[in-house]
């Protein structure tokens, strides 16, 4: 059995090899037959052309369109700016029902997240003011009279700008307000949804 074990794996390694040293050609073709190295004889994958569009096909985009073009263009804007020590909103004071787009410079070098929220009615820009304090206080508890909207779709252009796009559905007293860290607020300006 030991024998036989040998033997097969010296015929494995001799086909392997591709030639066995003790054995001789059967025929006189064979002795001059050479055997190419493995690896020529291993398959080749074959090249596929690109397929040829059909000239009535639309060509599929490579690129997708710029989302801070698209952003801008979805409704009025209001410029927020934050540098740490205030925070200034500039723009139309009273929007319409639809999108509304903050275009949010942060020029702190520290992460910060501009909000927007709907005051109840019978609630003011006044009330916010007041209950924020002094700019940058530390807010831990947001009163029940402010509702805050989520942001729709966000891009950054760049390290200090970016934009956010909110649904305005609901008309009122609405206000801008910055968060850094947690819950240290600044407050930014208001506007009226009609």
């Amino acid at each position: 059995m030991k024998n036989f074990f040998f033997a097969c794996i010296g015929l494995f390694l001799a086909s392997c090899s591709g030639y066995a040293s003790s054995q001789t050609p059967a025929s006189p073709s064979a002795a001059t037959e050479t055997k190419a190295p493995l690896s020529s004889t291993l398959p080749v994958t074959p090249t596929v052309a690109e397929p040829t569009p059909i000239p009535t096909q639309t060509p599929i985009p490579t690129t997708t369109p710029n989302l801070v073009s698209t952003i801008v263009a979805s409704g009025p804007l209001i410029a927020v700016n934050f540098d740490g020590a205030t925070c200034t909103a500039e723009g139309p004071t009273e929007i319409p029902l639809g999108s509304l787009v903050l275009k949010f410079t942060n020029t702190t070098g520290e992460t910060a997240t501009p909000w927007v929220n709907r005051n109840y009615p019978g609630k003011t820009w006044q009330d916010v003011l007041d209950y924020i304090g002094a700019p940058g206080s530390y807010v831990p508890d947001i009163p029940d009279w402010i509702a805050f909207l989520f942001t729709r779709r966000s891009a950054t252009e760049s390290p200090t700008v970016s934009y956010r796009q909110f649904d305005l559905t609901i008309a009122g007293e609405y206000a801008i307000v910055v968060e850094m860290g947690s819950d240290i607020l600044w407050p930014c300006g208001p506007f009226l949804v009609k």
